[in-house]
């Protein structure tokens, strides 16, 4: 396998920067998420020039796709034009990424600079302003009509779909307490696949284009003045209709702040909804979408599914009360 000091000398030749190949730090090695594959060997290294900038240096390991993610990194630039702060990405023998030939494997390897600066903790303050900075990216996607070529894969995957969320909830059917409450658990089920069924007719009604795909706390950064937001990484970048993609992000962004009723949580949801409408026209379709899958999202939220995951409700009663709040947030 080829060492961290011979691929730095590999991009060194491709480059006109001079990287110390004897000086860097690694800043995340192991299995990571992509938008095509789901998962690949990455590492991200920190290493400086002999001029003194910093740069970060990813190596992608394993199934990642070069053509995925050229287009990804295509985005991220075609963002920067248009004034979303994102890092600067170099050209490696005319690509934004090159593939490393080893005796073994090949590596697919980025290089950008590095942004100085740290991410925020999750407030109402701090959602509102990463509200209008997608709001900001989903307007240069549509005004370009920029895609990536691959479905947004991730919105099928982990916490960040409600549907996903729902289908968990449908396999805890065993569960001895839901047995105990079938009435209002088909009950929910009947609302939840209705709604589901709504959700799916809209959004084949709307297009799809590249989304930046994991819109989270730790990808948006501000820099050491306290000025600027910077987007980075871009490994989930795929394509997606804008409104489901600002739905399944915001709906995190609330739930991190643990709004606990329903209505505060539906308070904040108009309110983001409104700050991203401020920015981008939003159709009534879109509205309606977003409607939904806010109760979705709410209904099924991670923790909520968790808790009756780990069976650890203490009483028939709460279990009952736990399927109240969810047909509750369920009512069109």
């Amino acid at each position: 396998m080829l060492t961290i000091e011979q691929i730095i000398n590999i991009v060194n030749s491709l480059v006109d920067i001079d990287l110390k190949s004897d000086n860097y730090l690694i800043l995340f090695y192991g299995s990571a998420s992509t938008a095509e594959y789901r998962f690949c060997k990455k590492i991200v290294i920190k290493l400086e020039s002999y001029s003194g900038e910093c740069y970060i240096l990813k190596g992608y390991i394993g199934d990642a796709t070069s053509t995925v993610l050229e287009r990804q990194l295509l985005f991220s630039e075609l963002l920067r034009e248009k004034n979303v702060n994102t890092p600067h990405h170099y050209r490696l023998n005319s690509n934004f990424q090159y593939v490393v030939k080893g005796n073994d494997q090949n590596i697919i390897v980025t290089l950008e600079d590095f942004i100085p600066g740290h991410s925020l903790e999750i407030s109402e303050d701090t959602i509102s302003t990463y509200t209008l900075l997608m709001a900001k990216t989903h307007i240069v996607s549509e005004e370009s009509s920029f895609k990536i070529g691959l479905p947004a894969k991730w919105y099928n995957f982990s916490q960040k779909n409600e549907v996903i969320r729902f289908d968990r909830f449908l396999k805890l059917r065993d569960v001895d307490y839901l047995n105990k409450h079938k009435d209002l658990f088909e009950k929910i089920v009947r609302k939840s696949e209705k709604i589901t069924s709504i959700i799916n007719g809209l959004m084949c009604r709307l297009p799809r284009v590249a989304v930046h795909g994991d819109f989270a706390q730790s990808n948006i950064i501000i820099d050491e003045n306290g000025l600027q937001y910077y987007v980075i990484d871009f490994d989930q970048a795929s394509d997606c209709n804008l409104i489901s993609d600002f739905v399944l992000q915001s709906s995190l962004w609330i739930e991190t702040i643990e709004v606990q009723s329903n209505d505060s949580f539906f308070k904040t949801a108009d309110h983001l909804l409104k700050t991203y409408s401020s920015v981008r026209n939003i159709s009534k379709t879109e509205e309606e979408l977003a409607m939904l899958m806010y109760k979705m999202s709410r209904a099924f939220f991670y923790k909520k599914v968790k808790l009756i995951e780990s069976n650890a409700i203490g009483s028939i009663d709460a279990y009952r009360e736990l399927l109240e709040q969810t047909d509750n947030s369920l009512t069109i």
